[in-house]
């Protein structure tokens, strides 16, 4: 039953071959559990152990990539170009097995602890394990390490540069190529990204890198190569240790995000693009000692694996912006973000937040911690607008606004001087993220354009999106038109903007 399964999956002649094969196995599994296994959509690799790599044997388990046809192509033509010098070399199994004995020292590096225990297991069933003695003998070496890694590669790879040989099979597939793949790709392989830097002294003269691209990608990839200046006289390639502004477009997950992060100690300003959390995250948290700046672009419910891991202790302006919250209030990480605040110690100057989901409530805790009591500009955007619940509502702009001057000072829930937001000069309201009827919010912006308290700074600047038609016929409106008459600087955008 379970082939026949198997056969209005993959068509009778590949079952057929699988079956055989399965048959074969040398795994010892039950041939029933194999099969099941398969019609599940598990890999055929994965389930026998074990696959063909030119004239070896090498071994597979998840989440390890499976080898691919064509990159058993291109590295046995490699090998079949390469007259290696007897020094030092940076090469793959395979090439250890087909270039001549004696000639070649491999290092292989990956930063997944997985990647690298298999590959010593099948350093030692393929006989170039270098833990074995005889100069006479081609030795492959794996070793866990990350390119980020400021001191790569004196510290990790037990061998001084410079190499002969560099070859590398990073990821090449587009987010959009990714998401067709089939379930039996993206459920079982590991995703992560891997990121590559050159230095001076890291190649000999005459070096060869060599590098698999996706279909199309070759010349693009030749053109980056140029423009990096990869070569023996170059400084850094990609200069991460010395990186003081970051701007990238589409990280593959927040793992790669937190990689590349934790690979530039001096980021004073950093604006990413993340794409859903693939990949083991650290352990550890990350720390930029000098980040300033950070705007994310990142999906709701990944926004709490980037901020458990992080520490920003010099942060001062963090943005937003949250995709895909749009059905449930609970993915905003109301802990993860007020728990990023109290262990980063960060005087935050500037908050912006478009379409994060936030409860209104929360949105009151997060205002009311210390790391945010020094906010001279809040921004709030809402792109959904009247369809979803308003964070600004009457509670919080009661509790912004400031009592007159013959009026008690205190005001209920605000900071310890009584006054919530007191460095607040800048507010930026968007469409669809207010609700205060009567005048309410116009109310609180008069109320700190006039404040004569020394402890609290004059509001200067306001936009407002009146998004209903009752605000735009209302008292916000009239009174916002007469305060920009008094000097402020007040921008108003209609529902139909």
């Amino acid at each position: 039953m379970t082939l026949a399964l198997l056969s209005s999956r993959l068509g009778a002649r590949q079952a057929a071959l699988e079956y055989q094969w399965m048959k074969r196995a040398t795994s010892g599994l039950p041939l029933d559990e194999m099969l099941a296994r398969r019609v599940a959509g598990e890999p055929l690799q994965y389930i026998l152990g074990d696959q063909p790599f030119g004239p070896l044997t090498i071994k597979l388990r998840p989440p390890v990539l499976i080898p691919r046809p064509e990159t058993e192509h291109w590295t046995i033509r490699l090998a079949e170009l390469l007259r290696p010098p007897t020094r030092t070399g940076c090469i793959p199994l395979l090439l250890c097995h087909l270039l001549p004995a004696g000639t070649v020292r491999a290092r292989g590096v990956d930063i997944s602890s997985d990647a690298v225990k298999l590959a010593g297991e099948n350093a030692a069933l393929c006989g170039f394990s270098a833990s074995v003695a005889g100069s006479t003998r081609n030795t492959f070496q794996p070793i866990q390490a990350s390119f980020l890694d400021p001191l790569f590669p004196h510290k990790n790879l037990g061998v001084d540069p410079p190499f002969d040989l560099v070859v590398s099979n990073p990821p090449y597939i587009s987010w959009a190529e990714y998401l067709e793949l089939p379930p039996s790709v993206t459920h079982y392989e590991d995703p992560k990204a891997l990121f590559g830097v050159a230095r001076k002294g890291f190649l000999n003269p005459g070096a060869v890198v060599a590098v698999e691209v996706g279909d199309g990608q070759a010349d693009r990839v030749q053109e980056i190569f140029h423009d990096l200046i990869v070569s023996p006289t170059s400084t850094v390639a990609i200069p991460w240790t010395q990186l003081i502004r970051l701007d990238l477009g589409f990280i593959p997950s927040v793992s790669a995000c937190l990689s590349i992060m934790s690979g530039c100690p001096k980021l004073e300003s950093c604006n990413l693009i993340v794409d859903p959390a693939q990949g083991l995250l650290p352990s550890l948290p990350i720390v930029l000692p000098v980040l300033t700046s950070l705007e994310l672009h990142i999906r709701a419910d990944e926004l709490a694996s980037l901020l458990d891991r992080a520490v920003f202790p010099a942060l001062t302006s963090i943005t937003l912006y949250v995709q895909e919250a749009f059905d449930d209030h609970a993915s905003w990480p109301q802990t993860s973000f007020v728990d990023f605040l109290s262990r980063s110690k960060c005087a935050l100057a500037r908050l912006e937040l478009h379409d994060t989901g936030v409860q209104p409530t929360q949105f009151i805790e997060c205002l009311q911690h210390e790391g945010v009591r020094g906010i001279g500009e809040l921004v709030i955007h809402d792109s959904r607008d009247w369809t979803w619940d308003p964070v600004i509502t009457p509670r919080l702009v009661q509790l912004l606004t400031l009592p007159s001057s013959d009026a008690p000072t205190p005001t209920p829930d605000s900071s310890e001087s009584g006054h919530l937001l007191p460095a607040l000069r800048t507010l930026d309201l968007g469409k669809g993220c207010w609700t205060c009827p009567g005048g309410l919010l116009s109310h609180m912006i008069e109320s700190r354009w006039r404040t004569t308290a020394r402890d609290v700074a004059r509001l200067e600047r306001v936009h407002v999106d009146l998004h209903l038609l009752e605000d735009v016929y209302g008292p916000d409106h009239t009174r916002l038109e007469k305060l920009r008459e008094e000097g402020m600087k007040v921008r108003i955008t209609y529902f139909h903007d």
